[in-house]
């Protein structure tokens, strides 16, 4: 994409999540959603979401990887089935 510098022999892992939502890939802190692009090598990578259990995503040489978060659905009112 534009503005984006991926190196040669590299792909890109696109993170889609709700603003406020902290994103790690491979354990580094890249910053708060609602996203951000990532440069990074072929390969399966590590990704964690906010408080949420670590997933691995793999990314091809020069292709688009596309990690997307849904907000978390609200809890159900007190007294509800």
């Amino acid at each position: 994409p534009p503005g984006t510098d991926v190196p040669a022999g590299h792909g890109l892992l696109e993170i889609k999540v709700p603003e406020g939502t902290a994103i790690r890939v491979d354990g580094e802190y890249l910053g708060m959603g609602p996203g951000r692009r990532v440069p990074l090598g072929p390969g399966a990578h590590q990704l964690t979401l906010g408080d949420g259990a670590p997933q691995n995503v793999l990314v091809k040489a020069g292709q688009r990887t596309l990690a997307v978060a849904a907000a978390a659905s609200a809890a159900a009112p007190a007294g509800s089935p």
